[in-house]
């Protein structure tokens, strides 16, 4: 497309950067002519011995003087001037002016600067492309015809050569030398835009792919940054050279501290799983492996796949590995596993209980008949003493089994936690002894949640009083209730003895119980409610540093389960 003046439409005011830089290219060709012809001038004035007040010399001087002084003009008026096209316009024009005063005065046909046209053709190619420099050479072929006319009539002849030493050309000579110079100067125009033109076809294509390019860079580095999975790609020698955004979340690492460092010195990995030591296995197949991070025996558990980082000829150039979190999994996992678990234990109890529970009641029975038929004294009424009391115990235990193994369905209303939970631990507070038990809120949510009540007091009232029987001698009970989007979460951090590392993946289990007397049944059953709740519980524990338990309820109860049954 044109505008109105002939010129492509890239080069309207303001199209501008392009046409700006090869503006400042036509004004440094422009003193290096000028400078050329000075150099010549001089060169002639010194080999031929001519005054400097000769006529042709002295308007040659002036010829080049104008033109460093206009050069000089438009470099301070380009960055004003807001039509970059229209000035260079008039550039080129001013150009064929001058140096048609410079062809007038140095012998007009005969002249040896006639060559400078093709230069200033091939300068209006470049700025303006065919339609320039056919306008370039139209205006070179008429004002060129006006230069080696001129001086063929007498009052400019006059002037410009008063020895007559121009007019020794005949008509016939000029005319001719006239109509080749015009055949060159089109020739020169054809051939500078027709590779002005490639050069633009060139440069848009290469504009499109660069632009493409960078735009398929730009997804790619969006894709990379944005995908769920950590990226981290090594060279051979297993050195870190890109680190994406979801690699720094999970492995909580900075991309610019990691970047140039050994994988095997920020990462964890297996014995056996090193891809660097053995490249060949990752030809045909990923490799894949459970790791962490270097350092952290506490940090998160990294599901990782390594494969080849291939170039474009498929040569192997590095490692890519992509991971995941896998400790939420692994914990449900756990959780799906100890569900299990307590299902099959369940119904043992259940069973075993019933089967106990009966010849426990004859048992309880006979020993009341003889309390009241024999006469036993002494030691004999301490043992039967005994024997009553550990049946007495027997049946309780037995109670909790049915308890646990024959639950009934969760009756769920709406609730306030917090004032459960106020009246729960006052009431243990006369048994919790030197301990302190103190219940805060944090935040301004409310505390209210769907649950069954009953349930919920004895969720507490377990999980407190294991607090309290784990400082035996005194401590400090802290209790904070918080509402967080579509849960109320209890935390209940003591400051007692801990609980072991080994001991603290079996904590919810049937049956087991770091006490001397206990049963191993109250937090089994206390997971079983949260769990017929659709909750969540998490124990944190650190050996001789205290406990802290998490229990969380959701606000509404969409299908509330039976207290042990699958959630």
């Amino acid at each position: 497309m044109e505008d109105g003046r002939g010129f492509p439409a890239g080069n309207r005011p303001g199209a501008g950067a392009a046409l700006t830089g090869r503006l400042r290219w036509l004004m440094g060709l422009r003193l290096a002519v000028a400078t050329v012809m000075l150099g010549v001038t001089i060169l002639l004035q010194v080999r031929q011995g001519e005054a400097f007040s000769s006529t042709p010399l002295r308007s040659l001087y002036f010829f080049v003087g104008l033109t460093y002084l206009l050069t000089i003009v438009y470099a301070v008026l380009q960055s004003q001037v807001r039509d970059q096209s229209r000035f260079a316009a008039a550039q080129l024009a001013l150009d064929l002016a001058l140096l048609s005063g410079v062809v007038m005065v140095t012998g007009g046909a005969a002249s040896p600067f006639v060559i400078v046209y093709f230069l200033i053709i091939i300068g209006a190619a470049i700025l303006f492309y065919r339609a320039g420099s056919l306008v370039a050479a139209g205006g070179s072929a008429l004002l060129y015809g006006v230069a080696v006319g001129a001086p063929l009539l007498p009052r400019v002849a006059a002037v410009i050569d008063p020895t007559g030493t121009f007019g020794a050309m005949s008509r016939t000579a000029i005319g001719y030398r006239h109509l080749l110079a015009v055949f060159g100067f089109f020739l020169v125009a054809f051939l500078a835009s027709h590779l002005t033109e490639s050069l633009r076809r060139v440069g848009a294509q290469l504009d499109v792919a660069s632009a493409s390019l960078a735009a398929l860079e730009r997804r790619s580095e969006h894709i990379l940054r944005n995908i769920a999975s950590g990226l981290v790609t090594t060279d051979l020698d297993g050195t870190i050279t890109y680190c994406n955004r979801a690699a720094e979340r999970i492995a909580h690492l900075s991309a610019a501290d990691v970047i140039g460092r050994p994988f095997a010195g920020v990462f964890r990995l297996p014995p056996g799983s090193d891809p660097w030591r053995r490249p060949g296995q990752l030809e045909n197949t990923a490799l894949r492996a459970e790791g962490g991070i270097a350092g952290s025996g506490e940090g998160p558990l990294l599901g990782m796949t390594f494969s080849a980082l291939r170039d474009g000829e498929g040569q192997s150039t590095g490692v890519i590995c992509a991971f995941q979190d896998l400790t939420a999994i692994r914990r449900m996992e756990e959780q799906v596993r100890r569900s299990d678990r307590l299902a099959a234990i369940g119904e043992l109890a259940a069973g075993m209980a019933h089967e106990i529970r009966n010849p426990l009641a004859s048992l309880s029975g006979s020993i009341a008949m003889l309390r009241e038929e024999l006469t036993v004294e002494g030691t004999g009424r301490e043992l039967l003493d005994i024997v009553t009391g550990e049946v007495a115990r027997l049946d309780a235990l037995v109670s909790d089994f049915l308890g646990y193994a024959s639950p009934r369905d969760i009756a769920p209303q709406e609730t306030d936690l917090l004032a459960v939970l106020q009246e729960t631990m006052t009431l243990l507070q006369a048994r919790a002894g030197d301990c302190r038990i103190a219940v805060t809120r944090r935040g301004a949510a409310p505390a209210r949640a769907e649950v069954d009540p009953q349930l919920a007091r004895q969720v507490f009232w377990n999980l407190a009083l294991n607090a309290v029987e784990a400082m035996p001698r005194g401590g400090e009970l802290a209790v904070t209730v918080s509402g967080v989007g579509p849960e109320v979460t209890i935390e209940f951090a003591d400051t007692g003895a801990g609980i072991p590392r080994a001991a603290l993946a079996k904590i919810f289990t049937p049956f087991f119980s770091t006490k001397e007397r206990g049963t191993g049944l109250g937090l089994a059953l206390v997971y079983k409610i949260v769990e017929a709740h659709r909750g969540r519980i998490d124990v944190e524990s650190e050996p001789g540093r205290g406990t802290t338990v998490r229990v969380a309820f959701p606000v509404r109860q969409q299908a509330p389960a039976p207290v042990g049954a699958p959630a």
